[in-house]
């Protein structure tokens, strides 16, 4: 299934990134290698995680207090945000493609 990440997504997971990289060398790669670890296993089991909003599904990365947020189309997963878990949670509201 083909993975599309919406700007916004794609901004954050930079921001993140340069974030956690900022505080220690290699964090920031441990940090996006988490996020794609994530991403892989939302594309090869899209609809395993739960629905928070109709119809964006969340999954958490594994280490970091991050959520993927996705849509799953027919044939493509659409990352719509990487959100902390626990700062503005409907902040990703209204992206679309």
């Amino acid at each position: 299934m083909k993975v599309k990440f919406l700007r916004a997504a794609r901004q954050e997971l930079a921001e993140i990134f340069d974030h956690y990289e900022a505080q220690r060398p290699g964090l920031g790669e441990s940090f996006r290698q988490a996020a794609w670890d994530t991403v892989e296993l939302v594309r090869h089991s899209p609809r395993a995680f739960p629905i928070v909003d109709e119809p964006i599904r969340r999954c958490r990365l594994t280490r970091f207090p991050y959520w993927i947020l996705y849509a799953a189309e027919d044939n493509e997963i659409v990352i719509v945000a990487v959100a902390h878990v626990r700062r503005a949670p409907r902040s990703w509201r209204g992206r679309s493609g």
